[in-house]
């Protein structure tokens, strides 16, 4: 065996804002007590540079105790960017958006949500609530799943399942954090006939909270995909800034 010199680390400087950091363990923690939740998490991103400035999960743990015998499997890990999950109807601005950029569907186009169910290849599916005709702007801002659905339709399997991966998802965004999940993004060959209302509403895909503030930030920065980073710089000592 060869001996090696020891050699002294690295500091290591965050994107994180320690004060967003703190609101948003905050938050995160009253929001999951109260809604009765078992989980959650929180990422923000500054959409222009892909900085992360606050990360958090719940519940938490402290990396100083050892794992104890009742905690489960997963109980330590990063939530935000190891667990996926189904998105739901935060996932309508991917479909939204594919019906902006690829139909004739205008934010004024009128929709028939069919007063909250729709028949899909002998699929029935149900709103939450029971919207009839209503714009496409309307869609999104009352979150009508049928709504979102026929804008799905009209922007076929194909091209929606193009918009998925443009957005990010079904990849690693490639921060710089261990465990990162891709999520699970089916092919269109893999979907069935009906696969398009459920994708359409933020079903039948899942995806990881880091995923979906990627996503966000493409929207909020003009069209344009970050990678999300969350070392800003390291630096050994007696040497500049990596």
């Amino acid at each position: 065996m060869i001996a090696r010199k020891p050699e002294p680390g690295a500091d290591v400087m965050l994107t994180i804002d320690s004060n967003l950091q703190y609101e948003a363990e905050k938050e995160l923690a009253k929001t999951v007590v109260s809604s009765g939740a078992v989980s959650g998490s929180v990422v923000a991103i500054n959409p222009y540079t892909g900085e992360i400035l606050a990360l958090a999960n719940f519940p938490t743990f402290d990396p100083n105790d050892l794992p104890s015998a009742k905690e489960s499997e997963g109980a330590r890990n990063n939530l935000a960017v190891s667990t996926p999950f189904e998105p739901g109807s935060v996932f309508k601005t991917v479909t939204i958006t594919a019906g902006l950029e690829t139909t004739s569907l205008r934010p004024d186009t009128l929709i028939n949500c069919g007063n909250g169910v729709i028949t899909l290849f002998g699929r029935v599916i149900h709103d939450a609530h029971r919207h009839g005709v209503i714009t496409m702007q309307q869609v999104f801002e009352l979150s009508s799943n049928i709504g979102a659905i026929q804008v799905g339709l009209k922007v076929g399997d194909p091209t929606m399942y193009d918009y998925i991966l443009r957005f990010g998802f079904g990849k690693r965004s490639g921060i710089e954090l261990p465990g990162e999940s891709t999520g699970m993004v089916r092919r269109v060959a893999e979907w069935s006939k009906s696969s398009i209302g459920s994708v359409a509403m933020g079903h039948e895909i899942s995806t990881t909270s880091i995923q979906l503030a990627v996503a966000g930030a493409v929207i909020a920065n003009g069209g344009m995909i970050v990678r999300p980073q969350i070392v800003l710089q390291t630096q050994k000592a007696g040497q500049a800034p990596e």
